[in-house]
């Protein structure tokens, strides 16, 4: 691992964090903590090998956290570097706007937005956190979480306690059941369904039509209640395409997950009404990943009544799949929560530190979530005059388009990029930082009036990798 990377924190109270599930949330939380001077075990219910092919987004609100962290080294060798969206009609495959990634605007941002293959950030966060001290296990699969007790009970029989447990287990959560009232498990199923498919960059080379979406630039087909995006990954070895689109019927074990996989012949797709090129590529990628989604309402808790438990990534705020936001709303929970607790001086601090971090997280992914999804109703219109007229505000737009963002139209600066700009310019760390500043002396006052006290020692580093109940 490069130099780049941080040291572990000193002198905060140091606590025991169960985190459960090593997913991208997972993995990114841990290290997190761990920086902050915590001692943190990861447990994981499958052997750890398991990895998605698929791609990701990571905008600059989540580059910019992984950057601080250390990690840009690793992220410029298997990042694409987004230079612009290329909008098009699903259907005609007709070119219908433009929106490109400005020197200027991105150096405002202080951040890059990147592709990447899901397994290649995976990686990078379990080093780092390997390296920083994290414990990990595999084949771990809890039956249950005591909120109260703050105690987990695992297959083997096993009961682990700690101060804090994280849950970082996805949209079908066992932490989030441990406390979450069970209406709130309940939603609408999504009429869409979502794939991941990924082609081999030599294999579209080989395609004359295909070979021109081999650039740093996102595609994107909006179609009639369909919409495909695609993008190179994996330092361009890859193309990575994902795709909303009807469910005509029964897709094979088609569930909340990213492990389901599936041939593409299987799918029952009205590929008819796609353009050349988009039916080719679906023709070309042998296996897909199909994901379903149950539309929820944001949960109003991260955070258990105890303030024993608190919830990460997917966890907390299930997103629609594939959006453009689900890894850094995940980086962002890691990132909110290893700075919170960075500065814990009392154990007395942990409800006012949870209450802290459901108050700075909640809104901002609810807000997130809702985004997506005004995005993708937009994008998925189905023919008529709301479809028309987003294809004609889109042509317009790619004629009012100029290389020079000084030359930009402020009006139409603010239509284009205002509502995503927002979302980029986001700074996590810096907001927690804000929040500590006008609260901390009030949290750390109210822990000395208590009469709290702490040693300040670090806790031990232990790197180990268990699998199979054998240690590596």
């Amino acid at each position: 691992m490069p130099g780049e990377l941080l040291k572990p924190r000193s002198g905060t109270l140091p606590l025991k964090f169960i985190i459960i599930g090593g997913s991208i949330a997972g993995l990114a939380a841990g290290y997190a903590l761990r920086m902050g001077g915590h001692y943190v075990e990861i447990l994981e219910q499958s052997d750890g090998t398991e990895r998605c092919f698929g791609g990701i987004r990571a905008p600059p609100n989540m580059t910019r956290i992984l950057n601080d962290w250390g990690l840009r080294p690793l992220l410029d060798k298997v990042g694409v570097k987004c230079t612009g969206y290329d909008f098009f009609d699903g259907e005609t495959g007709e070119p219908l706007g433009v929106v490109r990634m400005h020197e200027q605007m991105m150096a405002d941002l202080m951040a890059d937005f990147l592709f990447m293959q899901h397994g290649d950030l995976r990686r990078i966060l379990f080093d780092a956190a390997l390296q920083a001290g994290v414990e990990f296990k595999y084949s771990m699969k809890v039956t249950k979480v005591d909120p109260d007790a703050v105690a987990v009970h695992l297959e083997d029989g096993q009961v682990r306690s700690a101060d804090v447990i994280v849950g970082a287990d996805g949209h079908q959560s066992i932490v989030r059941k441990s406390f979450m009232n069970p209406d709130y498990e309940q939603g609408t199923q999504d009429k869409h369904v979502a794939l991941i498919m990924v082609i081999p960059a030599e294999v579209m080379q080989a395609h004359d039509d295909l070979k021109p979406l081999l650039t740093t630039q996102w595609s994107l087909w909006l179609g009639d209640n369909f919409f495909v995006h695609g993008s190179s990954i994996h330092s361009k070895q890859g193309y990575n395409i994902n795709a909303f689109v009807p469910c005509k019927g029964q897709l094979p074990n088609c569930q909340e997950t990213w492990r389901t996989r599936c041939r593409v012949d299987e799918l029952d797709i009205d590929m008819d009404q796609f353009e050349p090129r988009l039916r080719k590529m679906f023709l070309l990628a042998k296996e897909a990943i199909p994901t379903a989604h149950t539309i929820r309402q944001p949960f109003d808790n991260y955070v258990s009544d105890s303030s024993g438990i608190v919830l990460v990534g997917e966890a907390a705020h299930p997103m629609m799949p594939n959006s453009s936001h689900n890894a850094s709303m995940a980086i962002e929970d890691a990132a909110t929560l290893g700075r919170l607790f960075s500065r814990i001086q009392h154990r007395d601090q942990i409800p006012r530190i949870m209450a802290a971090y459901e108050e700075l997280r909640q809104p901002r992914c609810a807000a997130t979530i809702e985004y997506e999804w005004r995005k993708r109703v937009f994008f998925t219109l189905p023919r008529g005059e709301a479809q028309m007229a987003r294809n004609a505000g889109l042509r317009e737009a790619m004629k009012r388009e100029s290389d020079d963002w000084d030359e930009i139209d402020e009006d139409y600066l603010q239509w284009k990029y205002e509502r995503e700009l927002e979302l980029f310019a986001h700074d996590a760390l810096e907001i927690v930082d804000d929040w500590w500043t006008k609260w901390g002396a009030l949290v750390n006052r109210s822990s000395i009036l208590n009469g709290s006290t702490h040693s300040g020692h670090p806790p031990p580093v232990e790197i180990s990798v268990l699998r199979n109940g054998r240690i590596l």
